[in-house]
């Protein structure tokens, strides 16, 4: 398998600016579409025709690409987000996964994502949307795979959260969710408040009742969406909503292209 473009960086935790320009995409230029339009050489926009090749050696991505084998790159800066991570405070950032087409194999996945592959998942039809955000934060943030969502423990029932990390020496919990609603096109700002409200509620209860030896220092909310607009949908819900819902929770929302993934529970269904 080849071939992913993956945009990631940072702005200050409480700008509430336009969160394109936080990953290098000019706040100007809208997003690509879920099949980007190549130019006229077969490159993406924006790319140099020499380096667009993203099943390139490491050194021949395009500048401020991360090499992310056997997937393709994620292009940063990575190192930012990273620092974002250790701020205090809310934030909001989006980017890009370009997916190839070639049919999912799970013997791709890395020691990091591969045990969530072979792990039980806790219920839903979420697998394939959790690998692959181990897949995005391993690439761009250097994380290793702490904790499988039934292995994390907690003083009390109530919700759960997907995955715990490492960065850096320091955990974090991430929790996974997908903006969009099946086969249905329309996604609209009530869905997009409704989502948030509920997965940021489970964040919280979830952040007061994990087990001190498994206690993270804050969590990532992975939010996966099909196109642009259902990512600015996101967005415009996220400034909307009070602080304490918000807390410290860093959200990331990925536009999935060139694949159906994780729509998917197994990535292959």
């Amino acid at each position: 398998m080849a071939a992913v473009a993956l945009s990631c960086s940072s702005a200050s935790s409480t700008d509430e600016a336009a969160p394109d320009a936080a990953f290098g995409l000019d706040v100007a230029d809208p997003l690509p579409d879920v099949t980007p339009v190549e130019d006229a050489d077969g490159s993406l926009p924006g790319e140099d025709a020499q380096t667009s090749d993203i099943a390139s050696p490491p050194d021949a991505l395009p500048a401020g690409q991360v090499a992310a084998p056997p997937f393709g790159a994620v292009d940063g800066p990575c190192a930012e987000l990273a620092q974002l991570l250790l701020a205090d405070g809310p934030s909001f950032r989006r980017n890009i996964f370009l997916f190839d087409a070639d049919p999912f194999d799970p013997d791709d996945l890395g020691p990091d994502a591969r045990p969530m592959y072979d792990a039980p998942n806790a219920g839903g039809s979420s697998k394939c949307s959790e690998i692959f955000s181990m897949v995005a934060l391993d690439a761009c943030l250097g994380a290793d795979l702490y904790k499988t969502e039934t292995t994390i423990e907690y003083t009390a029932e109530g919700s759960i959260t997907d995955l715990e990390i490492t960065v850096g020496g320091e955990r974090y919990g991430v929790s996974v969710t997908r903006a969009y609603k099946g086969p249905i096109t329309e996604f609209t700002s009530a869905d997009a408040t409704a989502l948030l409200t509920k997965k940021l509620e489970g964040i919280n209860e979830s952040t007061a009742n994990v087990a001190p030896a498994d206690a993270w220092k804050r969590q990532i909310l992975y939010v996966w969406t099909l196109n642009e607009d259902w990512s600015d949908i996101v967005w415009d819900a996220w400034k909307t909503l009070d602080a304490p819902l918000k807390s410290d929770t860093v959200v990331i929302v990925t536009i999935e292209s060139g694949a159906g993934y994780v729509t998917s529970d197994t990535c292959d269904d």
